[in-house]
């Protein structure tokens, strides 16, 4: 009976449905029947995402200048990082996702824009798999930040893999039809002025994804 209630709330957790987790996580924290062990790393880790979502709020709300944002700031930051310590140990990988992306935000507000992005794609990495469309609102957060700044074949790089993430359980048949509007719009704006123009995504040999316009690469073949 533990095990199955422990199982239960992994299972939960690795189909990335977070409604559920979140209840099994706060009926079975409560019950002395669930091994102490669990309970406890279980319900400070329920904890702990919940106190994330509050600190985001607040510092929302906060100015960005102040002793009440630094102090928010570093709250959210450690809480962050004990988030991720405590997913590690349960092995819950979009707790663990959450708890990067967190720290990211908090780079972010920092100024450290390079880290910020960094930390958004290891959050999207994390749990693409348990949980996909988490996955893709980390990569598109990433594709519009680098639209806004005019950087649109790396805008496309980021939409086409969130869009990839979304549709990975599909067939082929149906991904070549379904499009976010993300993708959609970045396509439309990189066509302009050249309908016919070929570009899509390339993997080399170390994993790295990058845009390459093929309509450039045919006309230099020819």
């Amino acid at each position: 009976m533990k095990r199955a209630r422990t199982n239960a709330i992994r299972a939960a957790s690795r189909l990335g449905d977070a409604k559920l987790f979140k209840s099994l996580l706060a009926r079975f924290a409560r019950c002395r029947k669930v091994p102490r062990v669990h309970c406890g790393a279980f319900r400070r880790a329920y904890e702990l995402e919940r106190s994330l979502s509050k600190l985001e709020a607040r510092l929302s709300r906060a100015k960005r200048t102040g002793s009440e944002f630094d102090a928010v700031l570093y709250e959210l930051s450690q809480k962050a990082s004990e988030l991720e310590r405590k997913a590690n140990s349960l092995e819950i990988d979009w707790l663990h996702a959450r708890a990067v992306a967190a720290e990211a935000e908090c780079a972010r507000l920092s100024g450290y824009e390079d880290q910020w992005q960094r930390k958004l794609q290891d959050a999207a990495e994390y749990c693409r798999n348990d949980c996909p469309r988490q996955a893709s609102k980390y990569l598109a957060r990433l594709g519009r930040d680098a639209e806004k700044k005019g950087n649109f074949e790396r805008a496309y790089v980021f939409f086409a893999r969130a869009n990839a993430v979304v549709l990975q359980g599909l067939s082929k048949a149906q991904r070549r039809y379904r499009r976010t509007d993300d993708l959609r719009r970045i396509c439309r704006h990189l066509k302009k002025g050249s309908p016919n123009r070929c570009f899509d995504l390339e993997r080399d040999a170390t994993g790295f994804v990058t845009f390459t316009d093929f309509s450039k690469t045919r006309l230099k073949s020819t």
